[in-house]
């Protein structure tokens, strides 16, 4: 039987892992939109803030990660799949508080 509540819902899932992948494809890719690089930007810099940039991108990458996890059990509540969402909340514990 057709149901439109469960066919909106895997059409927004489908749309936000879409576009997931995108941002992590530009991410990887380096697509960004303006005219100046990180090169030039460190060039600035002293070597300890060289360092600390470096480290920034790896944060910043893992947060996304986190993030990313976060917002697919959040999802997976929403649809009641408290299977999918208790294994996506063991995951992130373990990243965050291990």
């Amino acid at each position: 039987m057709f149901n439109i509540k469960n066919t909106i819902i895997m059409a927004k899932e489908t749309y936000r892992s879409s576009i997931d992948e995108l941002r992590e494809e530009e991410i990887e890719n380096g697509i960004f939109i303006g005219n100046g690089n990180s090169v030039e930007f460190m060039d600035m810099l002293s070597d300890e803030e060289r360092e600390r940039f470096q480290q920034m991108a790896k944060l910043a990458e893992q947060k996304r990660k986190w993030l990313r996890r976060y917002e697919k059990m959040q999802e997976a509540i929403s649809c009641r799949d408290f299977d999918e969402a208790y294994s996506a909340f063991e995951v992130l514990s373990n990243d965050l508080f291990e």
